[in-house]
């Protein structure tokens, strides 16, 4: 039996990717169960959306801590490793940056400031996870940044293996649907990631049609990206986010920075024109330009996203040829 564990009613890309991987495995033949965790305050610990995935759950008492199950967790869950002896053990890396933010007071600093990290220290709520990582019998990383932070710590490459994902079905399948004479020059973006940068080329260009990603379903994001000509997305790149690929995929130019898994060219499969270092001269300058770029002539630059949308279509596929390597 193989256990994934997964915080309860709560509906994010990664908690996706945990129901993705318990469909994809019972979809092989290899029995495999979802794993609530948290308060369920008497309710169904399930997000509605995941129903797709899976109809039946457990909880963290049902999991048999025996020699020939497994038991897959986040690498912000790993302390839970500590509760079994028995079960093999694995780590799946879906987001470093959240993995370094619960690893101590330096680094929950270098993600989130040092006032909140002295605030969560006063208040007791400092964690330190790096010593339940060594409990771990292997390592899947959906990332080449996660790779690369974990070797870096020491984990020998026999207890690693590339673990990746997918995005939601409705954006490959409503592909075909897309319709680029009726792109609009909307500029789109995640408020909820490198804000501040966001915020500094809003000033510089407040005559462009910008558009927030914010509070809406997977069908009206996908619906507001097939309308949109760029995305932009600056700040921390915890994994190999979704975002950029659902917008490659919904046709829109893609301009990102280069921190995390925006770094690592087989993470943002994009050309390195489309990157920029934040910290750099002037750079909100050259994404503007880049911007408009973009928007006059969207054809040209359209164009040189097709690989990575090629890409972004066939790994749904390698994730399932992953998990049979794996497994």
């Amino acid at each position: 039996m193989i256990y994934v564990m997964c915080p309860a009613n709560i509906k994010t890309g990664g908690t996706e990717l945990l129901h993705q991987l318990v469909y994809q495995l019972n979809k092989q033949n290899k029995e495999a169960a979802i794993v609530y965790t948290g308060e369920t305050e008497g309710k169904s610990p399930m997000p509605e959306a995941f129903s797709e995935y899976v109809a039946t759950y457990l909880l963290s008492k049902d999991i048999v801590d025996e020699l020939d199950n497994i038991l897959v967790v986040s690498e912000v869950a790993c302390d839970k490793l500590a509760e079994f002896k028995r079960i093999k053990k694995y780590i799946w890396w879906l987001s470093v940056d959240n993995y370094v933010a619960r690893d101590g007071f330096a680094g929950r600093m270098r993600i989130q400031g040092f006032k909140t990290a002295l605030s969560l220290m006063m208040k007791g709520k400092s964690t330190h996870l790096r010593k339940f990582v060594k409990l771990a019998d292997m390592h899947l990383c959906q990332s080449y940044y996660a790779i690369d932070f974990i070797q870096k710590m020491g984990i020998p490459e026999a207890s690693i293996a590339y673990l990746s994902d997918y995005i939601n079905d409705i954006y490959v399948l409503r592909e075909n649907q897309l319709d680029r004479q009726l792109k609009k020059k909307y500029v789109l973006y995640n408020p909820a990631k490198g804000f501040a940068f966001t915020q500094k080329l809003i000033a510089l260009a407040p005559e462009l049609n910008w558009r927030q990603i914010q509070n809406m379903t997977t069908e009206q994001v996908m619906n507001l990206m097939q309308e949109s000509m760029v995305y932009i997305d600056f700040g921390n790149h915890p994994g190999k986010d979704r975002f950029p690929r659902e917008a490659a995929i919904s046709g829109c130019c893609i301009i990102t920075g280069r921190r995390g898994s925006a770094a690592f060219s087989e993470d943002v499969r994009i050309p390195k024109e489309y990157k920029f270092d934040e910290k750099e001269d002037q750079v909100e300058e050259k994404v503007i330009a880049k911007i408009r770029a973009c928007l006059d002539d969207y054809a040209t630059n359209d164009s040189k996203f097709e690989s990575y949308r090629e890409f972004v279509r066939a790994e749904k596929v390698a994730f399932a040829s992953d998990i049979s390597r794996i497994f």
